[in-house]
């Protein structure tokens, strides 16, 4: 039974009912990643948390150390906490605490002496004298307007008494420590972390439902392939996607967290600190989940040129110090210029040329390469 031939309309039909079937299940990721979006954004800002908090911290530490020595200028006691107590009275004939004398076993004491009446008369006699004195020097003071200077004096005088006091205190003082928990990120417009969190939401739904997609891909063109043809999609397509996450799991675990220190590493304490913007921050790790996926997808491009006739094992061989010179530009062009990064960068890079030549041996179609070489369009 013959196969029935669509027409260019009763395709498009059945391209747009594949469209949006994708639509719906894109819509429904989107909307239950969009749930999550908090726990997203901090699962990209993971990579950059910890550099950010140990060279903002340097900041806030010299913050924190300028203010100290202000209070100290202005009031020490405010920069330090301070723990006192009474000193212990010692016995002056053994010079120890008194409770530790006392502890002893006490030796016999003499009775107190008995004072006489005249004793006991001079002492009163002294004290009513010592505070009628007072009394008239505080009305001489503030009634007769005393001198300036001898107020002063005996303020003074009265300021050294307070001090010596203090001084007498067991103290033990410790400098006030600031929790500094670095800097977290910022976001500059009105409705930026809005936009922030839906761009999120929107690559994670696109990001789980691009198996659906690759499925109604299939769908719509299976019926147009020979069995070979099929065999070879059904290789291509799930390997496109899987290298496309190692690409962007290696970034995201390996040259993210260097990479980050390194840009932060370039602050200046007190003089230029980084202040992260959300909004910037997704774009610029998206566009670099972007460049390390297609990256790692060499050995598909190297699978679809061989099966073109365009790329030989052999041709790459022959380039292979060529290719490891770009792979060493490219690898200082995406990671920042210190050599670490750069062989973080470069060494997966090699093994994926490495592996690409066995997939050229594998996929190369020795017929169409032999056509090309004489110059003859295989396609023609």
């Amino acid at each position: 039974m013959a196969e029935k031939t669509l027409t260019l309309i009763e395709h498009l039909e059945e391209l747009r009912i594949h469209i949006l079937r994708f639509c719906v299940v894109f819509l429904l990721c989107t909307a239950v990643t969009y749930a999550y979006r908090k726990e997203l954004l901090d699962f990209i800002r993971k990579p950059v948390e910890k550099p950010l908090q140990k060279y903002t911290q340097q900041q806030a530490t010299l913050k924190t150390n300028q203010q100290q020595q202000e209070t100290k200028l202005l009031n020490g006691t405010n920069a330090y906490t301070c723990n006192c107590s009474a000193p212990q009275k010692t016995n002056r004939q053994t010079n120890k605490p008194i409770a530790d004398s006392l502890a002893k076993p006490a030796k016999q004491k003499t009775p107190p002496v008995k004072q006489d009446w005249l004793a006991k008369t001079k002492t009163i006699a002294k004290t009513t004298l010592n505070k009628v004195k007072t009394t008239f020097n505080d009305f001489y003071t503030f009634f007769q307007h005393k001198a300036p200077d001898r107020v002063r004096q005996e303020t003074i005088a009265i300021q050294n008494k307070e001090k010596q006091a203090v001084d007498r205190l067991n103290c033990v003082c410790t400098l006030k420590q600031a929790n500094n928990t670095g800097s977290p990120m910022v976001y500059l417009g009105l409705a930026e972390l809005f936009f922030a969190q839906m761009k999120v939401a929107i690559f994670a739904g696109l990001f789980f439902s691009l198996p659906y997609l690759l499925i109604e891909i299939w769908l719509f063109i299976a019926p147009a392939l020979y069995f070979k043809e099929k065999k070879l999609f059904w290789i291509f397509v799930p390997s496109t996607y899987l290298f496309f996450i190692s690409g962007a799991i290696f970034g995201y675990t390996i040259v993210f967290p260097f990479g980050f220190d390194f840009f932060l590493s370039l602050s200046q304490p007190g003089k230029i600190m980084p202040s992260l913007s959300i909004g910037n921050y997704l774009s610029f790790v998206t566009h670099l989940f972007l460049a390390f996926g297609f990256i790692f997808e060499l050995p598909v491009f190297v699978f679809i040129l061989a099966r073109m006739g365009l790329l030989t094992p052999q041709t790459m061989l022959r380039n292979l110090r060529f290719a490891l010179l770009i792979i060493a530009v490219a690898s200082a062009v995406l990671t920042p210029p210190d050599p670490f990064t750069m062989l973080l960068m470069g060494i997966p890079l090699t093994l994926l040329y490495l592996i690409s030549i066995v997939v050229c041996f594998f996929a190369q179609n020795k017929h169409k390469a032999a056509l090309r070489k004489q110059n003859i369009d295989p396609d023609m």
